[in-house]
């Protein structure tokens, strides 16, 4: 689903949203798995998260390259720009955005979620107008600049 996001894709989208963990192959198809009356969430929900926490409505989407990994850009309407960058690889990989030419950047952010983060700020370097983070194996991380 992350990916299909990230490459502009439109397929048909089926949600199942809660199932007990008898039922479900500890697959991670769901967005909340139940077990004896606890509930855990998904790592598909984090990864959903990067979307809805970060861009917001009437966002634009913006060009980007990706060099390997899946991206997308987006500039929101009060002027920050996002970057969600998919590591699809076993991997650990260095991400670098060049925002130098985007008006009004500041300061930027970067936010990780993997196999032990769930959109945890992570250590980004920004030296002319190059933000610079780390991106785990299989992890998504985003980007966010104001």
């Amino acid at each position: 689903m992350v990916n299909n996001l990230i490459t502009n894709q439109t397929p048909p989208t089926r949600w199942l949203i809660v199932q007990d963990r008898a039922t479900n192959n500890d697959n991670n198809e769901k967005l909340i798995k139940v077990q004896d009356g606890q509930y855990e969430i998904s790592k598909r929900t984090w990864s959903f998260a990067h979307f809805s926490r970060f861009i917001r409505p009437d966002a634009y989407r913006i060009s980007v390259s990706d060099n390997g990994l899946h991206s997308s850009a987006y500039l929101n309407e009060d002027g920050s720009y996002v970057v969600v960058v998919l590591n699809p690889t076993y991997k650990e990989h260095s991400v670098s955005v060049d925002l130098g030419k985007c008006s009004g950047v500041k300061k930027v952010k970067a936010y990780l979620t993997d196999q032990y983060n769930d959109i945890e700020e992570v250590e980004v370097s920004w030296r002319r107008g190059v933000a610079t983070a780390q991106v785990t194996s299989r992890g998504l991380l985003t980007f966010k600049a104001s």
